[in-house]
């Protein structure tokens, strides 16, 4: 039960410790099992007619030149998916008939569930929360790389983040209240504009019926202006500083962001040889290239780039991208409607704006943070340079390297008959825009992606799972409102990774019983724990030699969309194994080639409860208050402390 306390002076409410110890993924459980089965029902409902009132015969595709470019064609993209609010007609009576039993059945055990009245958290814990919830003298935030829970006092929050990063002339522009808001209207029509220029080139339907849903008012006018926070860095040690983060969720750049992103992302899984997915990938990648060792006298490296999102210049990172598109566009989808992208990208890159509080701010250079073509963009904008300058004039030495976002890693050959070969290297690859990078140089063994990389006695590679000294290890107790299942996806998942990581059975060991003991400090049984322990250990065992008829097969394109059940979760409420009994019973019969999925929610968390992303307005204490000047005749600056 533990937490980062980075409170200077202010008293904390009693038994914080025993409620942020939780963590901030802890599920509150209601005091009764009130699941909101009306609105599900209402939601399945809609389902089934929308099945009957669809015309059985459609394929489900778009006209496009490549029958190869299937992918582009579909009529569903996960992440481009805005529900329709269209009303289908009344399906047929016995379908209506069918409706009405599994409606009626799935009350009736709604109604007869247990009344009791039971927490998951304590009196002093619940007391605790909603102190907590009214103390905006208080400001609680995971901490950066998910290091645990962290709380800090508002106003020296407030002054660090404006000082670290708003601040900075370079990147950031003070907007009043006033121009903010015209300033965001134009921003919403120029985003039109665009859209209606382009909107003809879009590919595929899914793609029409995004943006279509997307660009109506009454969509628009819901959306958010994006929110500025910053999270605190505990691990460097000292006093912490704050990493930036912008939520720009349901906001009117986001909505062509995920578009945007969902282009780049195909350029750079398909185009850049440097992508690394994970380390999972880049272990398989190191494995591939020397599968007999690394040739004598290579050593290591990693690359570390210095606040990239904020050091890649607009101007440069939207030109470097557009020569992407352009260089290589016969390698790209015949589909891709390249204008519509660089033109969407051009206005999320330079007209970021955001809200801290109650103040508003532009991003005048750097990465627009916080969208979601945020990383893509950054992978293409260093891919370029790799590509052109780095690969190829340095093969000879270059032996291997891959990039994660901001962080790269290498194997280097000493070259005899170039001595100059690495500092030329790394000249070129700070000699990119403004962008810089920073290296320990060539090692035996190096940290990367949490995993521990050696070159081992025989040259061969050793890996090893790294955990970073201030993790807190706050696995979600056993007193949390999740699914049952929660427990063993955790305890699989871990040991799955720790034996794909580690090189030594040792050392996969020593992480499993390290495993052990954090679920029981975090107060799981080890009666509980055994089995699963020895089902996960005799599956993992099986990984290195599975053959590929186990893997599972992916769905056919053909295969009929799932049925889908919303449930939220309750511990003591309706499971998912009485509502697919009772679909069996009631709708399975006239929907035989329908699958169904039941799509369970967790309830609200102690991060929903507890985590502003808004800064909260408090009188004399909002960011405002702390800054002078700002106007056409000064620059803004903090206020004096006192």
């Amino acid at each position: 039960m533990a937490y980062h306390n980075l409170c200077r002076t202010a008293k904390l409410p009693p038994g914080t410790q025993y409620l942020l110890g939780l963590g901030l993924k802890y599920c509150i459980e209601r005091p009764r099992p009130h699941q909101e089965i009306a609105t599900s029902i209402r939601r399945i409902h809609r389902s089934v007619r929308l099945h009957f009132a669809i015309s059985a015969d459609d394929d489900g595709t778009s006209e496009c030149d490549d029958v190869a470019e299937a992918e582009t064609t579909i009529r569903y993209i996960p992440g481009l998916y805005i529900p329709s609010e269209w009303d289908p007609p009344p399906p047929p009576a016995k379908v209506e008939r069918a409706l009405f039993n599994f409606d009626r059945k799935l009350m009736a055990l709604a109604q007869s569930l247990p009344r009791v009245w039971r927490y998951n958290l304590s009196p002093s814990q619940r007391n605790c929360l909603s102190e907590l919830s009214k103390r905006h003298d208080l400001i609680v935030f995971p901490t950066d790389k998910n290091l645990g829970p962290s709380i800090a006092e508002r106003t020296p929050y407030i002054r660090q983040v404006l000082t670290e990063h708003l601040l900075n002339e370079t990147n950031y522009e003070f907007i009043r209240e006033e121009q903010a808001s015209i300033e965001l209207a134009e921003q919403r029509e120029r985003f039109l504009l665009i859209y209606g220029e382009w909107k003809h080139t879009l590919p595929s339907e899914a793609e029409e019926t995004y943006f279509k849903r997307a660009t109506k008012a009454e969509y628009l006018n819901k959306t958010r202006v994006p929110q500025f926070y910053g999270t605190y860095k505990v691990h460097k040690g000292g006093k912490p500083k704050t990493r930036p983060i912008v939520s720009c969720v349901n906001s009117v750049p986001e909505i062509f962001s995920k578009w945007v992103d969902y282009w780049l992302k195909k350029v750079v899984r398909t185009i850049l040889p440097t992508y690394v997915r994970d380390a999972e990938h880049l272990m398989t990648e190191l494995k591939n290239t020397f599968p007999n060792g690394l040739p004598a006298g290579a050593k290591l490296f990693s690359v570390d780039a210095v606040a990239m999102y904020s050091n890649i210049e607009t101007e440069h990172g939207i030109e470097v991208v557009t020569e992407w598109l352009q260089r290589y566009r016969a390698d790209l989808p015949k589909c891709m409607p390249v204008d519509f992208i660089i033109a969407a990208l051009s206005e999320i890159m330079k007209n970021n704006i955001f809200q801290f509080g109650n103040t508003f701010w532009r991003q005048k250079d750097g990465t627009a943070m916080g969208t979601s073509a945020a990383v893509n963009y950054a992978y293409l904008y260093v891919g370029l340079l790799e590509i052109l300058r780095l690969l190829e004039k340095y093969e000879a030495s270059l032996a291997f390297f891959k990039r994660f976002i901001d962080d790269g890693i290498g194997v280097w050959i000493p070259n005899s008959d170039d001595p100059l070969a690495w500092p030329n290297f790394f000249e070129a690859l700070n000699s990119w825009g403004k962008l810089k990078w920073t290296c320990d140089g060539h090692v035996n063994s190096l940290v990367f992606l949490d995993l521990r990389i050696a070159i081992g006695p025989d040259r061969h590679l050793l890996f090893e799972t790294y955990q970073k000294p201030m993790n807190l290890y706050l696995y979600i107790p056993p007193g949390s409102a999740h699914p049952k299942n929660m427990l063993r996806g955790l305890v699989f998942g871990r040991l799955r990774a720790y034996r794909l990581q580690n090189s030594s059975y040792e050392n996969f060991q020593r992480m499993a019983i390290l495993l052990a003991k954090r679920l029981v400090a975090r107060g799981y049984k080890v009666q509980t724990l055994k089995p699963l322990f020895r089902e996960a250990a005799t599956w993992t065992d099986r990984l290195a030699t599975r053959a590929a008829s186990d893997h599972p097969q992916p769905q056919a394109e053909d295969d009929p969309k799932p049925i889908i059940f919303h449930l939220p979760y309750h511990p003591r409420g309706i499971q998912r194994e009485q509502v697919r009994r009772i679909y069996a019973e009631t709708l399975a019969p006239i929907l035989p080639d329908r699958k169904l999925i039941v799509a369970v929610s967790r309830p609200r968390n102690l991060r929903d409860r507890v985590c502003q992303t808004r800064l909260p307005d408090v009188p004399g204490e909002n960011p405002s208050d702390y800054i002078i000047g700002g106007d056409q005749t000064s620059s803004p600056q903090i206020l004096p402390t006192g």
